[in-house]
């Protein structure tokens, strides 16, 4: 439980970090520049958790930076630019 006497609570503060979200069916940035690898197109739209609809238009594969200095490929990352988050699918 997160309690807060502010507006707003920002959950997740830097935009380089990506959260592990049990709920998510793929991984998901809204961020170009995290692509090693990237093919743009229509690929169709997400379905999100407060039933709004994102457009991907494009996917590929991005590299990760672990704290422990071990490196993480996540393939076939959607590109989202309206998804607020980044997110790693389990």
């Amino acid at each position: 439980v997160i309690l807060s006497d502010h507006g707003s609570i920002n959950l997740v503060s830097d935009e380089s970090m990506w959260i592990v979200d049990s709920g998510a069916t793929l991984h998901v940035t809204p961020r170009k520049e995290f692509f090693t690898s990237y093919t743009s197109g229509d690929f169709g739209v997400l379905k999100m958790g407060n039933d709004g609809v994102s457009k991907v238009i494009g996917v590929g594969d991005v590299c990760l930076q672990t704290n422990m200095g071990m490196q993480l490929l996540l393939r076939g990352v959607k590109h989202a630019p309206d998804v607020r988050f980044n997110l790693i699918s389990m």
